[in-house]
């Protein structure tokens, strides 16, 4: 037996009227915790559904489509390279290129 339920029973023992009363708090106690413990959860799961409304899903592109790629890559490390670069005359996007068929090697899992 632990020493907290020791204090318990001895305080039960003492006061015999309020064993109910005990018994009550520790059932309530233990119905709490987890209820606690899951609204993290909760909060988390609404958090992402509100993001997400906002977001389109990935655009698809097909064969023969004409499309610029992002330097934003190329801009940091143009930036990162010597300190007080600026990079604001860098291009944004980069192209346009055609779109070729691909073939892949291996699946994604």
């Amino acid at each position: 037996m632990s020493a907290v339920n020791a204090n318990i029973s001895n305080a039960v023992k003492d006061a015999p009227g309020e064993a109910a009363l005990v018994a009550d708090l520790l059932e309530r106690i233990d119905t709490d915790v987890p209820e606690a413990q899951d609204d993290p959860l909760a909060a988390k799961v609404a958090q992402m559904s509100a993001a997400n409304r906002g977001r389109t899903n990935d655009q698809e592109f097909k064969v023969g489509d004409m499309a610029l790629l992002s330097t934003f890559r190329r801009r940091q490390a143009y930036i990162r390279r010597v300190d007080n670069r600026v990079a604001k005359s860098v291009v944004r996007y980069d192209g346009s290129y055609e779109v070729l068929p691909t073939f892949r090697l291996h699946t994604r899992t």
